[in-house]
């Protein structure tokens, strides 16, 4: 039982002998990129979950507008932005800073997929606000100007003219005839 623990001893005093720093420059060399490795996966996963919360919230409010909640209620902007802010948890300044985009459509084919994104890539705020009436098909959507925190992954998709990433969420549908 002694030979043992003398083993064991005497691989510890190995370990706490070496003085040459081996270590601590593998560590240096691998901390950076494995500390920026984590904060990407931490920021893209942060806002995935904001995109579905987003997407989850519009589905929510956009039965406003579904069954004549809206209309009846004679429902602003604001209203329907408070009605989407309301499911999102606080995760940001959420009535200052998403736009809707509610129109009728003529049919579910007309429904649009251009982001409202002027030639430099700024977002075009002067967006409209039509909840349609009976049977009528509605498009709502929702855009969410989504700014990087640590910006170390490249990001496709739609990114604005200062960096930032245009999240979005649709909903398309006809109204019931209420």
């Amino acid at each position: 039982m002694r030979k043992r623990w003398r083993r064991i001893g005497r691989l510890f005093r190995r370990f706490t002998a070496e003085r040459r720093g081996a270590t601590a420059i593998e560590f240096a060399i691998l901390a950076f990129p494995f500390l920026a490795f984590c904060g990407a996966l931490t920021e893209t996963g942060l806002m995935y979950f904001t995109e579905s919360v987003l997407d989850q919230s519009v589905s929510d409010a956009a039965r406003l507008i579904k069954t004549g909640q809206a209309q009846n209620s004679s429902m602003s902007v604001d209203d329907f932005k408070s009605a989407v802010c309301d499911k999102m948890f606080d995760l940001f300044d959420c009535s200052n800073k998403i736009y809707v985009d509610s129109q009728v459509l003529a049919s579910f084919a007309d429904a649009s997929t251009a982001l409202p994104l002027d030639a430099d890539g700024n977002l075009l705020t002067s967006t409209s606000f039509n909840v349609g009436s009976t049977s009528q098909i509605v498009e709502v959507r929702i855009f969410l100007p989504w700014t990087r925190l640590l910006g170390l992954l490249p990001v496709s998709g739609s990114v604005g003219a200062n960096g930032t990433i245009l999240l979005n969420a649709t909903a398309i549908f006809r109204n019931e005839p209420f």
